[in-house]
């Protein structure tokens, strides 16, 4: 392997050349590559061919080099000499005054240049730096070439002190000298972008150093520490610079400059570190004897926190494969753009791409991009069912979904349960018992709404089973024998196959003949049928059967079903059994197999049936029919596991909302992120035995803050009136009241108890008289004020009342504006509203004798609006 050293530069001025250089100064021309084509130079990377255009041989003894920041002189390079001395060069004919200038510091002993540096502002200014230390000589000295090279010298005092050796055209005399007469050494050096003034610098491998050359007596800010290496400033963000030492990458904040603020520990020795230009917090670290480039996205860093891991986004760029990397360098312009050189003197071009961010807005709005760039922006057609559960959910909103204050049927969830079915089994249960207790007796199992058919089949009191044998209904006698069906009753059964819709016909709730009356309505012909045939009605399966072949098309083949069931026979050995097993399968509808299953299958388990693809309540509804106790059981809690771990709502009907209904809307909501659903059934149901755990205000407060991002302000406020009306422990209690001048205490505190005890029931458009009088304070019976103008005493009930309304039971007012409490805020007198309305449309002195205070005039409002305003402070009556 070659023991030189390469290193590569991007132009800093023109975007398609860099210089490679070890031995030799090497200009390259960057061109693009086109398939086809042939094309001149070495492919530095799949786009891009670098053509080599000049080289300058004529130096020697290179050590390091820093390319002028400006076009013009064109292409002008500072050399830096293992013997310190700096020569100013450029490639081809250029004839620049400034080319072959040389700069040796006047010392006795010649030291190693261990950098050079530009002024990216005041571009005559070249700083150098010494890492060997004698005696009194400088570490820093930094050379103003424009002077040096003849240009006016009067505009600088420090010019005059520069001194040219005319033999030798060597500049001897710097312009400024840093570290004389302490011997320091200085290892690292960069300027500052937006303060061109001012430079960092590492000074004896353990100092870091901020000078500003207005005031060189002594630095402006510095710490110790070890790692003092390779310091550069972010070109993008002025208060934040890197350094290194050793196998550690320390990142600093001027602001905080005691400490690094981050700190990046190496597998190996640290070489080169270097800020992206072009992407800020992008710092890139190059080890020793390694073949990735490592990158560190700091941005999202917590800086100064110790008690907590740096959130770094950190990648590994491999430009070379596996050559080691001597070096490399960012292009200056161009985004994510990496130029390095290995070992060997192979140059790689790289481009890093950028991980695609994308942001789902409120609005619907979807945007991905690519570094700087905005690749897309799609807008969701709202009109449209999209897969999307924002925008589900969002467009429940707009139908009402769940937002209706009473909340008393299917109807009110909204049209959304229509064209989303995984919906309708939720809501339907929640409905279903509730109404159940609303028409139930005290003594009834259900004492709560939270309950489900789990918990109501676990019951303390619950007795076993009962087991009859049921006969078929309208099929002959003659046939009828033999045939009865072993079914199991009990008091919980009943309950729950009422709760399934599967009433009897002497069920308060329901009966079965209305059930399949409205699912015929509905076209759901297989559903009823199989339900006939269920509850041991033949003869009216297979009429429904017919009826719904002679309604529609769509269930032509009904007729077909309906021939092959009326030739049941109960015979296992028959024809007829065979060949009904054999075609079950092929049917499509889930009831149909379903029936064919009953009639052919083991009537021990009712396997077949139990494994059909039917509604959850359906399946539910026929175990408690058909199922002895044990069974039943096992079948519920199999069934309640496996909708519970797959999130299917359908499994609310038989957990209820109780611990385990919690445990199955977090697998919902884990799985489709419908939190809107989950907050809605809560507020719904709301069963106080899990009302504290955290998961449920947590589901609620994260729907909440979606409206407001939505910023359906009005659904916002409709879900929680739901909820305070839900749930009486969040209301939230009076900020405001009116004081008692005696006692001190809120004369509204009782009142409103005051008011319902009285059984106050008001009539709109009756007179006042019936309006109940609270004129004295509740705790401690003083008079309450007297209004200034009719001097009666205020206070009246406030708060809402039972009242008719175009004979109808309605909610009204009890208190209207015109008795509310009115003050001034200055001089405390006041009365009823209207009252005090009606006088200072005419007046702006107050109404009480010998008070001159102009209360319609301290009111700003009032002295801008006039008339239409008042000065008063109003409040509602007690």
């Amino acid at each position: 392997m070659s023991s030189t050293k390469f290193d590569v530069l991007w132009s800093p001025s023109a975007a398609d050349q860099f210089i490679k250089y070890g031995t030799s100064l090497d200009l390259y021309q960057v061109e693009k590559r086109r398939p086809g084509h042939t094309y001149r130079g070495t492919a530095i990377s799949d786009d891009f061919c670098a053509v080599h255009v000049a080289t300058n041989s004529e130096i020697n003894l290179i050590k390091c080099v820093a390319w002028y920041p400006r076009p013009e002189p064109r292409n002008l390079l500072a050399v830096g000499h293992t013997n310190g001395k700096v020569v100013l060069t450029s490639f081809g004919n250029n004839e620049d005054e400034l080319i072959g200038k040389e700069f040796l510091h006047n010392a006795k002993h010649s030291r190693q240049c261990s950098y050079l540096a530009w002024n990216p502002e005041e571009t005559h200014l070249l700083a150098e730096g010494f890492s060997e230390r004698y005696r009194n000589d400088p570490c820093i000295v930094i050379w103003d070439v424009f002077a040096s090279a003849g240009t006016d010298m009067s505009t600088s005092t420090e010019r005059s002190r520069i001194s040219t050796n005319s033999e030798w055209g060597v500049v001897s005399k710097p312009l400024f000298e840093i570290g004389s007469g302490s011997g320091d050494t200085s290892t690292s050096f960069c300027w500052f972008v937006s303060e061109s003034k001012t430079f960092v610098t590492g000074v004896n491998n353990r100092h870091m150093r901020v000078y500003d050359l207005r005031d060189l007596t002594r630095p402006h800010l510095q710490n110790q520490h070890k790692g003092v290496l390779g310091l550069c400033v972010d070109p993008l963000s002025d208060k934040q610079l890197a350094s290194f030492g050793e196998n550690q990458v320390s990142v600093w904040d001027l602001r905080s400059f005691e400490k690094p603020v981050l700190t990046l520990p190496e597998n190996k020795s640290v070489v080169k570190i270097s800020w992206c230009p072009t992407r800020s917090g992008m710092l890139s670290v190059l080890c020793k004897d390694n073949n990735v480039v490592q990158l560190y996205d700091i941005r999202h860093s917590v800086f100064g926190a110790d008690v907590m891991e740096p959130a770094l986004v950190e990648r590994n760029i491999q430009p070379c494969k596996d050559s080691v990397i001597s070096s490399f360098t960012w292009h200056p312009t161009h985004e994510n753009r990496l130029l390095s050189v290995t070992s060997s003197g192979e140059v790689r071009d790289t481009v890093i791409l950028e991980r695609i961010p994308m942001m789902w807005s409120p609005s619907f709005h979807l945007t991905w991009a690519c570094g700087k760039k905005t690749v897309d922006c799609v807008q969701t057609d709202l009109s449209r069912q999209h897969v999307d559960i924002s925008t589900r959910m969002y467009n429940r909103v707009k139908m009402g979904y769940g937002l209706d204050s009473e909340m008393s049927s299917l109807d009110s969830v909204g049209p959304a349960i229509d064209y989303e079915s995984h919906l309708h089994g939720l809501w339907k249960w929640l409905f279903s018992i509730k109404d159940y207790l609303n028409e139930s007796e005290p003594s009834s199992i259900l004492k709560n709404s939270g309950i489900g058919i789990r918990g109501i089949l676990q019951v303390e009191d619950s007795e076993a089973s009962k087991n009859v044998f049921k006969s078929w209904i309208g099929v002959d006698s003659m046939v009828n024998q033999g045939r009865n069906v072993n079914q199991f009753v009990s008091r919980e059964r009943s309950v729950v196959l009422q709760l399934c819709g599967w009433g009897r016909e002497d069920d308060k709730f329901g009966s079965l003949k209305s059930l399949l009356e409205n699912l015929q309505e509905k076209g759901f012909y297989e559903k009823a049928a199989a339900l006939a045939l269920f509850n041991l009605r033949l003869k009216q399966s297979l009429e429904i059967l017919s009826h719904g072949a002679s309604r529609s098309q769509d269930h032509a083949n009904l007729n077909a079903v309906a021939m092959a069931l009326a030739g049941y026979s109960d015979q296992k050995s028959t024809l007829w059994q065979k060949t009904c097993s054999s075609l079950r399968d092929q049917l499509e509808d889930p009831y149909l197999r379903a029936m064919f299953a009953f009639l052919t299958g083991d009537r021990q388990n009712y396997k077949d049936v139990l494994e059909s693809d039917m509604a959850v309540e359906d399946l539910v509804a026929f175990a408690c029919i058909y199922l002895p106790d044990p069974r039943l059981m096992y079948f519920i809690d199999k069934l309640t596991n496996d909708l519970k771990s797959a999130g299917n709502l359908d499994g609310i009907m038989l957990t209820g909302m109780t611990a385990e209904g919690l445990d199955l809307l977090e697998n919902y909501i884990d799985a489709t992120s419908d939190v809107q659903t989950a907050a809605l059934a809560l507020v719904c149901s709301f069963p106080h035995a899990i009302a504290q755990d955290e998961r449920i205000q947590t589901w609620i407060d994260s729907y909440r803050k979606l409206l407001d991002r939505w910023r359906l302000w009005h659904h916002r406020a409709k879900f929680d009136i739901l909820y305070h009306k839900s749930d009486p422990g969040q209301r939230i209690p009076s900020q405001v009241f009116v004081g008692c001048n005696f006692c001190g205490k809120s004369i509204t505190s009782t009142s409103t108890m005051i008011a319902r005890s009285t059984g106050y029931r008001t009539h709109v458009g009756r007179a006042a008289a019936y309006k109940p009088r609270v004129t004295c304070c509740p705790s401690c019976r003083k008079s309450l004020p007297r209004c200034a103008l009719c001097l009666t005493n205020l206070g009246t009930a406030s708060g809402t009342g039972v009242g008719e309304l175009k004979g109808h039971p309605s909610t009204v007012k009890m208190s209207m504006f015109d008795d509310w409490f009115t003050w001034c805020q200055s001089c405390r007198h006041g009365g009823h509203s209207s009252h005090i309305q009606n006088w200072f449309k005419d007046h702006s002195e107050c109404p009480v004798t010998d008070c001159s205070c102009k209360c319609m005039k301290i009111d700003s409002l009032g002295r801008v609006m006039g008339r239409e305003s008042t000065a008063m402070v109003l409040v509602p009556a007690t």
